[in-house]
């Protein structure tokens, strides 16, 4: 079993970790310092627009185009123009409560946030928890996923993929903790606020999956609901829903940096019967597979055949994808360096074939790097624990109390 990683120890295996955690944090601090940093219109500057306009009794859910010639004031972006204002309404809300606050500082109170927030979600890959050292397979993941266009995009268009990313860490510790309600609270928030995610609740630890989605939707729509008065009323939910998400789902189908494998060209139809095939494929093996290994598969299954996946989608599931055991954080690690951005640059071509790579190398290792028991390993317990979703005393959830 690769899980020995004998090949990958001493001081050569460190040096090379050390080499790749030293790159990815210059490549962090390049993009902190690139002009590319002052984006012109971001996914939080997009919200805060929809925000303003709420506060001028205008409904947020409308092209940039038609906003701005509502509010002169504005200052939107050539290339931002076509397209709509599709954020939820809970994100939409938190934005209009940021610019509430802070003003025309808010942007940048996002920008200072997006960026500790990536620091934190960095050093989770990194140190985890439950451990006193950090291996040199930590180390080439961290530092692969530092120099990954993903984490690029989502300091400098400030898309809040880094809490998504803690948030769903959360999600997997508390359900391993045995604090489920919650765990299912804060998915829910998660999903009423980045509703791509909503998949992964299919693929949380344990068996109980039908009670898990009906309390998520649950928490997800009332939190909806909530927000609804903050965004205009039901005149601007009913514009969300039949106008806003139709039209950006379309242009988003075929814009080239949708690095779904199942697009941009072969449209919605097919993209989501390629994800309902192998959704299908991974219900038939789910009890194979351990708690953890589930919900790797469920968040690559996501990544590869979502109709519409953003590279920071890869951001936001870091911590579900990379795995514990060393041997998985760094193949798969190596895979994301072919996301790295000064080997991609601007080219959605190489990032598609660098999120290929990472997909094919998560599932050739659930195949023929697992025992297929259905439970944790003695000798990868050490490995789960540290990646911090799982806590000491507890290895997998559906073995009772008096079991363990």
């Amino acid at each position: 079993m690769l899980d020995n990683m004998t090949f990958f120890t001493g001081r050569r295996a460190t040096a090379v970790g050390s080499l790749v955690l030293a790159m990815g944090t210059l490549v962090l601090l390049q993009t902190l310092l690139s002009p590319r940093y002052e984006a012109p219109m971001t996914d939080l500057g997009r919200d805060l627009v929809a925000g303003q306009a709420v506060n001028n009794g205008v409904n947020p859910y409308q092209q940039m185009a038609a906003l701005q010639e509502e509010m002169p004031e504005l200052q939107v972006s050539e290339s931002a123009e076509d397209f709509w204002v599709a954020h939820s309404p809970l994100s939409i809300a938190l934005a209009r409560l940021i610019f509430n606050v802070a003003g025309d500082s808010a942007i940048d109170v996002g920008r200072i946030g997006g960026t500790a927030g990536v620091i934190a979600l960095l050093a989770w890959v990194l140190m985890g928890s439950g451990t006193r050292r950090v291996s040199p397979a930590r180390m080439v993941s961290a530092g692969a996923l530092a120099m990954s266009i993903g984490i690029e995009s989502d300091i400098v268009w400030v898309q809040g993929a880094w809490l998504l990313g803690l948030l769903l860490g959360a999600v997997v510790y508390l359900c391993h903790s045995e604090r489920r309600a919650l765990a299912l609270a804060v998915m829910g928030f998660a999903v009423a606020w980045k509703p791509w995610c909503a998949p992964i609740a299919l693929f949380l630890p344990g068996r109980r999956m039908s009670r898990d989605v009906a309390g998520i939707a649950t928490v997800a729509l009332l939190l909806t609901v909530v927000a609804a008065p903050f965004i205009g009323g039901w005149d601007s939910m009913r514009s969300w829903v039949t106008e806003a998400i139709p039209a950006n789902t379309d242009a988003y189908l075929r814009y080239e940096w949708n690095v779904s494998l199942t697009g941009p060209y072969l449209g919605v139809f097919v993209g989501l019967l390629f994800f309902a095939c192998v959704v299908l494929a991974c219900f038939l093996i789910r009890q194979r597979l351990t708690d953890v290994d589930r919900l790797r598969l469920g968040s690559i299954v996501i990544l590869g055949f979502f109709p519409i996946v953003w590279v920071h989608y890869w951001t936001a599931l870091s911590l579900l994808t990379l795995g514990q055991r060393e041997s998985e954080r760094l193949a798969v690690g190596i895979a994301f360096l072919f996301m790295a951005t000064p080997l991609v640059g601007t080219n959605p071509i190489a990032t598609k074939i660098g999120a290929g790579a990472a997909f094919l190398t998560v599932v050739a290792l659930l195949l023929f790097d697992r025992s297929g028991d259905g439970t944790v390993s003695a000798e990868s317990k050490g490995s789960y624990v540290g990646l911090g979703l799982l806590t000491q005393e507890s290895t997998n959830v559906d073995q009772p109390k008096s079991q363990r």
